[in-house]
């Protein structure tokens, strides 16, 4: 083999090598993105609806009372890890709310890969007076602890998750 044919050579092994190695990492990254994306269902058992529901007014209620202590404990972990919530910055991390607030759900997602996750989205009501209220669309995270019987809440939009169905 003379130097021109080897270098030939050379030139379409290199080349392979680099089609081949950029086939595999867009398989990997399309691989990546497939595992990112969420999978949900509609929750259509009303005894979970209603207890993921009753979970979301508890939280609505530690936000109105400005109970930090309490309202610390009720946030997702690796939420108040990614957001650098802490127990003196809690409320100022949340919707702000004063007056007499109800949560009624009118949609909810449950994860398929994770089980216990909900995606809520409804009405945050506020009671102006006995006979006024007023709607806000709302929307967050509820993860259940079955083992422990608790949970946590992960303040997000959760309208994409809605959308994606």
């Amino acid at each position: 083999m003379d130097k021109t044919s080897f270098k030939i050579f050379l030139v379409v092994i290199i080349f392979s090598l680099l089609i081949f190695g950029g086939l595999f990492a867009f398989s990997l990254y399309k691989n990546s993105l497939e595992e990112e994306k969420i999978e949900v269902e509609y929750v259509t058992n009303a005894n979970i609806f209603f207890t993921v529901e009753s979970c979301v007014n508890k939280y609505i209620g530690l936000i109105v009372a400005k109970d930090s202590t309490s309202l610390y404990n009720v946030i997702d972990d690796k939420y108040k890890e990614d957001n650098g919530i802490t127990i003196n910055n809690v409320l100022a991390n949340n919707i702000k709310l004063s007056g007499n607030y109800s949560f009624t759900a009118q949609q909810m997602l449950q994860d398929k890969k994770e089980k216990y996750t909900y995606y809520v989205k409804g009405d945050l009501i506020e009671e102006l007076d006995e006979f006024t209220s007023e709607k806000i669309e709302y929307g967050l995270i509820v993860k259940l602890n079955v083992d422990n019987n608790t949970y946590s809440v992960i303040p997000s939009e959760v309208e994409v998750y809605f959308d994606e169905i």
